[in-house]
């Protein structure tokens, strides 16, 4: 017996978001919602192999349960808003000034959470803002690096009017 993978489930997931089969929201939302809010402990139950097995599910994964299931009821069938609000790999490039294969190296290296759509990475707006301020941070401490390493081999002039390359207008 194969486990299920996270890719397996975010496929089924989006598989069961996005198909119109569906006349309207599953009657076992509201009870799931009711039970995700209100319990304290809940634990996932199933069979490996034989056995019965009993893990209790971790706050980050009940919590994306819970918007999941608030974007079930608010959506009609065979929609999904937040695809709509999510961006491409092009436009997160063109959002932080970078090439789209810098994008995927920073997602490589998990710099951004991302969600597949199929085979297609798609990311939270939000989360390329706060990517975008934390590489402008980083740029300009790079440059604060190089600036005093260069005002310390006398390469930097702190003021411009001692610099002949300066054009005065």
């Amino acid at each position: 017996m194969t486990r299920p993978t996270f890719a397996n489930i975010s496929n089924t997931l989006e598989h069961m978001q996005t198909s119109d089969s569906t006349p309207g929201p599953d009657p076992s939302i509201g009870p799931l919602s009711a039970l995700l809010a209100t319990s304290s402990e809940i634990k996932l139950v199933g069979h490996v192999g034989t056995e019965l097995v009993s893990v209790p599910l971790p706050e980050t994964l009940r919590t994306a349960l819970q918007d999941l299931l608030a974007q079930t009821v608010t959506e009609r069938p065979g929609t999904r808003t937040s695809a709509r609000r999510q961006l491409t790999t092009q436009q997160t490039a063109e959002v932080l000034g970078v090439s789209r294969p810098t994008v995927i190296s920073l997602l490589d290296e998990f710099e951004i959470p991302f969600s597949l759509v199929g085979r297609h990475r798609r990311l939270d707006p939000e989360q390329v803002a706060l990517l975008r301020s934390r590489l402008r941070e980083k740029r300009s401490q790079q440059l604060g690096v190089m600036r005093e390493l260069s005002r310390q081999i006398g390469e930097y002039d702190a003021n411009p009017e001692d610099n002949p390359l300066v054009r005065r207008g």
